[in-house]
């Protein structure tokens, strides 16, 4: 491998930390409260090959929960924050929640 390949891999390295840094410091909840949408929690289920985040949150006074999968936690946080950001997050009541 080319020391030129190498750089361009560090600095794709480098560029995905810093958004996932991004993500988890300020850019998910960011991003739901600009919706008026109140996180409560993620919990993180992940294995060799699959990630599953379950967001929790507080919309209108309705507990709600969504889903967001993806190959690694690293990519499923990137994920959810670009459909929170794009108002693509599918919300469901959390029929856990009690009542």
């Amino acid at each position: 491998m080319t020391r030129q390949l190498e750089q361009a891999q560090e600095e794709r390295g480098a560029k995905k930390n810093q958004a996932l840094a991004n993500a988890l410091d300020y850019g998910i909840p960011g991003a739901l409260d600009a919706q008026g949408i109140m996180l409560l929690g993620i919990a993180i289920k992940y294995d060799a090959y699959n990630c599953l985040l379950t967001i929790k949150a507080d919309i209108g006074n309705t507990r709600s929960v969504c889903f967001v999968g993806s190959d690694s936690i690293a990519n499923c946080f990137l994920k959810c924050l670009s459909d929170a950001r794009n108002d693509a997050l599918h919300w469901r009541p959390d029929k856990y929640q009690p009542k």
